[in-house]
């Protein structure tokens, strides 16, 4: 086994509060360190096979377990550098919607493993060649009986869905200023208030309301073994909705202030 000199490495500034490990570079290739808790977490994510099949469907980077030790860490991984990557507010309104559809069909994947990602948001993704690659494996956790339903599920329509609605209703200003915020996600008030006006955001206010109380409630009574629920077949079903909504979004009709600019220049 090799030791890394923990002084010739560089944390990343994104990888800070991360329970599951932290990305660093060293000698101009990027690592993974992995905690000491999360250690046979990870070793599984490989055994299990999730990490081939994501590989083999290139929603993932290459990814290895190496024989490099570094203080602090019981494991230590490599992933494939990206040369360049770009963040969300740079991308296009195809890019985001591809990028939806990437991490949703990494969910799809994962949960025939057994696994599903506990967050899903743009910033964990980057583009190679043109292929949208979803980068924090540390986001995946074990799919448990005790949560029927995708635990992504909000996050997914507030970091993509909803922002790809407005950009698609002409509000490509409004759009991008969401997406480039990494600090939070648009908040479902915020956007009924953004798409709808009287009365019709008080209509989307009650449905939201009751779509989480439906899944508070399907949470409890399967905990409480009064409902038998199959937890994998209602995240697959909650997946294939998801992934409907999105393929049905249209490229904006209304041009943005750039469009042309290189032809007119």
């Amino acid at each position: 086994m090799s030791l890394i000199d923990a002084s010739e490495i560089r944390f990343s500034r994104f990888s800070l509060s991360d329970s599951f490990g932290k990305v660093f570079t060293w000698k101009g290739r990027l690592f993974r360190g992995i905690y000491p808790d999360a250690k046979d977490l990870a070793i599984e994510f490989f055994s299990s096979g999730l990490i081939d099949a994501l590989q083999t469907e290139k929603l993932i980077p290459k990814t290895t377990v190496t024989d490099y030790q570094l203080e602090g860490f019981d494991l230590i991984l490599e992933h494939e550098l990206i040369p360049a990557v770009s963040y969300p507010h740079e991308w296009s309104f195809t890019m985001l919607k591809d990028a939806a559809l990437c991490v949703l069909r990494l969910n799809e994947i994962a949960l025939k493993f057994g696994f599903e990602t506990k967050d899903c948001h743009a910033y964990n993704v980057v583009f190679h060649h043109n292929q949208p690659l979803f980068v924090d494996i540390g986001s995946f956790v074990k799919g448990t009986d005790n949560n029927v339903n995708l635990l992504c599920y909000e996050e997914f329509l507030m970091d993509y869905y909803h922002p790809l609605k407005i950009w698609q209703s002409g509000d490509y200003y409004t759009a991008k200023r969401i997406i480039a915020d990494e600090t939070g996600l648009l908040p479902h008030k915020s956007y009924l208030n953004i798409q709808f006006g009287f009365p019709l955001k008080q209509i989307g206010y009650f449905f939201i309301k009751a779509r989480k109380g439906i899944f508070r409630l399907l949470n409890i009574l399967s905990q409480k073994n009064k409902l038998k629920i199959n937890a994998i077949y209602r995240k697959r079903k909650q997946v294939k909705h998801l992934t409907n909504l999105t393929k049905s979004l249209s490229t904006p009709a209304k041009k943005s202030t750039w469009h042309n600019y290189h032809n007119e220049y």
